[in-house]
């Protein structure tokens, strides 16, 4: 069976990391949509040594 390698993406959505679990609860709610996928997840620390991290999240197209 072929599968389709790369998928087409209609809408991007960028997620910053809070001290809120909304962040998250957002990113689980719509990857568990199965119309979601991955794109990008970066972190680091910012200037005071907080944990920062960043979601990228794309809309597969029809």
């Amino acid at each position: 069976m072929e599968q389709k390698q790369l998928v087409s993406i209609s809408e991007i959505k960028t997620f910053r990391s809070s001290f809120l679990s909304e962040t998250e609860n957002k990113i689980n709610e719509l990857l568990s949509t199965k119309e979601w996928v991955l794109i990008s997840c970066i972190g680091g620390t910012d200037r005071d040594g907080y944990p920062i991290h960043e979601w990228c999240l794309g809309k597969i197209s029809d």
